[in-house]
């Protein structure tokens, strides 16, 4: 272990190991996501707006780039004032300021009109159905309320003519008439959103738009899906609280007229309320949008269950589950039945299409999202990533120990001291790594699975193996590494002519400095190598989340599709196959 030669390729090893770390495209990435996860909070790796602003220059910036830094900046404030998603603050200014610039986009007037919408109140209507089962407790709007509501409405109309193809805006401006009471204007724009056969929030630009801002700015590509799909949800959810609410007016508009007598006028917010699901529907994105369509269907149709139908159905004990099922096929039935009798064969046969779709779409979305958690877990925590992980702590550990090995060597003047090192051979070191680390790995592979993403595996006793393999990690290894070469080194001192020995420090130090480089040298290499294939891993899974972002969840997945949505063959794990299979 002493001669030239071995010290001369040690060292060789270990220079080539780091710098192939820079060079090599998989190691590259893993170095930014093991000093992201290790010294940096969640947050603290998404990037600032002052990142993000300085990407915008590397290119020509459009109304999308513009509207992704002005909402990625409300979404930071909100963030940092500690605001809940459902009571965002609004401050549009940046949100004006693009629109002075891009004043013909209908995608900038309708978000800047979605962000003032947040900050007017809600609909403040008696008539929603099932308010009165909600705590319904009409609220005066404030001056800063009703200024918003009136520019959002401004906005709005402009944006409606923009769009001659998006019902979006229209549906949000019947939703702000409405909450100004003026119904008969408000019925113009649902007649106007009648006519439209799309919906769009802009969302899928404005994130493609955003996700190369991100990249641009650095972000660990791990991190891509989350800082730029949180935004994005953070946003869209209280704009889909909106979408329920205007259902809800509408559902009980209708059976205020259908009390009334009024069926053409009942049937017309029926309709109304199912084309928006029916555009929601269409127009879905993200498994969010479909579930939103589907809750909009069920207002829309929830009134037609008589008292003495629900109270039957509760007298069955039924499972909730099969209890809701039974409900959704029973209003559905005579929602389907009321639109008969008054003339729209038309619109029950398309009630009856669009029930069918959001139920496929349900169950499509349902597995997918069971297969996400396995996705994830075979990315993330692979047993290369988590023996990659250990082996580099480990690292680590012996690099410090190769410092103050320096440090003592140097502070005492070493290489000034008469006498013989301590002789190690290499199989002396073998035994020394395989006794230092081979449990390590043995554990490893006994507790750590693959399959499913479970940290240890089903027979275990839980958290005390855990602690098992904590202990064993955190402990065994470092203390060998100590102890060994200590005590190694004195017994080998005693065996030699007593005019050859150093003294006790300097034949611990020398031991130290014969054992930890070949040390350095192999754990690099192990980690290197475990490093590279779970990796590669993570960027085939963060290229899906990418195509995700930018094709949208629906169509990547084929959530509601005519087929079953499979998963790319480049992320397919043993765990999602057996989920696939129903096991």
């Amino acid at each position: 272990m002493q001669q030239r030669s071995s010290k001369v390729l040690i060292v060789a090893v270990i220079f080539a190991c780091i710098l192939s770390v820079p060079l090599v495209p998989p190691l590259r990435e893993a170095a930014r996501f093991f000093s992201s996860t290790a010294f940096h909070e969640l947050q603290d790796v998404y990037p600032t707006q002052e990142e993000l602003e300085r990407a915008a220059q590397k290119h020509p910036r459009n109304v999308y780039t513009e509207l992704a830094l002005a909402i990625n900046a409300i979404d930071r404030s909100n963030r940092a004032s500690g605001y809940p998603s459902e009571e965002l603050p609004v401050d549009p200014s940046r949100l004006r300021a693009v629109v002075s610039q891009y004043p013909e986009e209908p995608a900038v007037r309708l978000r800047l009109a979605v962000q003032l919408l947040l900050d007017s109140g809600g609909l403040n209507r008696e008539e929603e159905w099932g308010a009165h089962r909600r705590g319904f407790f009409p609220k005066e709007r404030s001056a800063e309320e009703k200024a918003n509501l009136d520019e959002a409405i401004e906005h709005l109309r402009r944006a409606s003519a923009l769009a001659p193809e998006n019902s979006a805006p229209d549906f949000l401006l019947a939703y702000a008439l409405f909450a100004k009471q003026e119904d008969s204007e408000a019925e113009k724009a649902l007649r106007t959103a009648l006519a439209k056969p799309g919906w769009s929030v802009y969302t899928d630009e404005i994130n493609q738009a955003m996700l190369t801002l991100h990249e641009e700015s650095g972000v660990p590509g791990v991190f891509l899906s989350l800082s730029v799909l949180n935004v994005d949800t953070r946003q869209r959810i209280p704009l889909f609280s909106k979408s329920r609410s205007i259902a809800r007016l509408l559902t009980g508009l209708g059976e205020k007229s259908r009390a009334a007598g009024d069926h053409e006028r009942a049937v017309f917010y029926y309709e109304c309320s199912t084309h928006l699901g029916r555009v929601i529907l269409d127009g879905a994105e993200f498994s969010y949008d479909g579930l939103v369509a589907s809750s909009i269907f069920a207002i829309t149709g929830g009134p037609f269950i008589s008292k003495a139908e629900a109270e039957a159905l509760k007298s069955f004990h039924l499972p909730k589950e099969q209890e809701r099922y039974w409900r959704i096929e029973t209003y559905s039935r005579n929602f389907r039945a009321y639109l008969v009798a008054w003339g729209r064969e038309d619109l029950s046969d398309a009630y009856t299409r669009d029930s069918e779709r959001t139920r496929r779409f349900k169950e499509d979305a349902v597995a997918v999202s069971r297969r996400m958690m396995p996705r994830i877990h075979g990315a993330l925590g692979s047993r290369s990533m988590q023996f990659a992980a250990m082996s580099w702590l480990l690292l680590l550990y012996v690099f410090a120990l190769l410092i103050i090995t320096g440090f003592l060597s140097l502070i005492s003047r070493s290489w000034k001291k008469q006498g013989t090192a301590p002789l190690w051979h290499r199989w002396e070191w073998a035994v020394l790594m395989a006794a230092a680390f081979a449990p390590i790995y043995v554990v490893g592979i006994l507790f750590f699975s693959t399959d499913e993403g479970q940290l240890i595996s089903p027979t275990s006793q839980g958290y005390e193996v855990i602690s098992a393999v904590a202990a064993i990690i955190a402990i065994g290894a470092p203390l060998l590494l100590i102890v060994i070469p200590i005590v190694g080194g004195l017994r080998k001192r005693r065996r030699q002519p007593a005019e050859e020995r150093l003294d006790r420090l300097q034949a611990c130090l020398a031991s130290f400095r014969a054992l930890l480089p070949a040390t350095f040298a192999l754990l690099l290499l192990v980690s290197l190598a475990l490093t590279i294939p779970g990796q590669l891993r993570i960027q085939r899974w963060v290229e899906v989340e990418k195509k995700i972002i930018q094709q949208g969840e629906v169509e990547y997945w084929n959530i509601g599709g005519d087929s079953q949505p499979a998963l790319a063959d480049d992320v397919t794990l043993s765990g999602e196959k057996r989920l696939s299979e129903g096991e």
